[in-house]
């Protein structure tokens, strides 16, 4: 067991997941306790979204950046 959470039975609850370092938001737990996952990129922009269902996980949203070179 890596983490504890109480509620009343009839209650919805999100938790919310950061990294300590960087203060990213990592992961939002709905009140079921399935998952929606944050992955960041070495510059720190958000990259990726992933939901996790019953039948798994599955990425949902993927964003690429092109960036300017003036070389």
């Amino acid at each position: 067991i890596d983490d504890i959470r109480l509620q009343p039975f009839e209650a919805e609850m999100n938790c919310y997941v950061y990294d300590p370092e960087t203060l990213r938001l990592l992961a939002v737990f709905d009140d079921q306790h399935f998952g929606l996952y944050y992955q960041y990129n070495e510059e720190g922009k958000l990259i990726r979204k992933k939901i996790e269902t019953e039948r798994g996980i599955k990425t949902i949203q993927e964003t690429f950046y092109n960036s300017y070179s003036n070389e």
